[in-house]
């Protein structure tokens, strides 16, 4: 599949392609309800490996940020094998593993580029609120927000600096389909997922706000809704990925190639 990533890059790149919106969404759900009882065993793993790893002292947050996208990368699997008309086994959810160094790579730059873009919102938030003053008072601070008294006034301007993280956030959502489906090389993926997203960014955007209300409406239902919901989201990833670079086409086309190479 790696040799086949430049050529569909390239390809999309130039032609540029049609974002499904509806489509994507009907067809999340309909991936969910075939295997309904295995991806909310899995929403229920890993909120609770999730929350054992965020308990981890200092460290903690760095591998949540490596877990949660390995573990994802099963439940794409998982959608993967059911789109193909597969039969899934809940064991796939956590394939991820198996390829562990591949995503927590490109997982760990895209978090340290995230990092890198908020230092510049967080110094203009410090000097605006004069954090740096030893006379500064968070108590006094939020009692002013609160109040919103006159001699408040919230450094609006500073949000601007947050554009760069809200762009790449977005840009990034297919990183690590790249490194599972195509074997892109961690830089190789990000870069693939950043110019595939920006030719259509607005409307992925738009379509991760929208998955996004999707999953948090789960919390109206409290744990059951939230384990029924959660999927959604990676599912929705997974099938708009799929539909945009021809994944299947692409995997097809090795699968005949393997099997004229056997019989030849």
């Amino acid at each position: 599949m790696r040799e086949k990533l430049q050529p569909r890059i390239d390809e999309l790149l130039e032609n540029g392609y049609d974002f499904k919106f509806g489509d994507y969404i009907s067809e999340s759900f309909s991936i969910l309800g075939k295997y309904f009882g295995g991806f909310v065993g899995f929403a229920a793993i890993y909120m609770i490996m999730i929350t054992m790893v965020n308990t981890i002292p200092v460290i903690g947050p760095l591998a949540n940020a490596v877990v949660g996208p390995t573990l994802f990368a099963g439940a794409f699997l998982v959608a993967h094998k059911i789109q193909r008309g597969e039969k899934p086994e809940f064991g796939n959810f956590f394939e991820g593993f198996q390829r562990f160094k591949d995503i927590a790579i490109p997982s760990i730059l895209t978090n340290l580029i995230y990092l890198a873009c908020f230092i510049p919102f967080f110094v203009a938030m410090a000097f605006s609120f004069d954090l740096f003053n030893s006379d500064f008072s968070m108590e006094e601070t939020i009692t002013n927000i609160i109040l919103s008294e006159e001699d408040f006034n919230f450094p609006f301007w500073s949000l601007l600096f947050l554009i760069p993280i809200i762009y790449l956030s977005i840009s990034y959502a297919y990183t690590i389909l790249f490194v599972w489906f195509y074997e892109a090389e961690p830089w190789e993926a990000m870069e693939a997922s950043r110019k595939v997203v920006t030719k259509n960014w607005i409307i992925i955007f738009i379509f991760a706000i929208v998955v996004g209300i999707i999953s948090v409406l789960g919390f109206i239902g409290l744990i059951i809704g939230i384990l029924a919901t959660l999927p959604i989201a990676y599912i929705a990833i997974y099938v708009s990925f799929a539909d945009i670079t021809k994944l299947h086409e692409d995997q097809n086309r090795d699968d005949d190639e393997l099997m004229d190479h056997l019989v030849g």
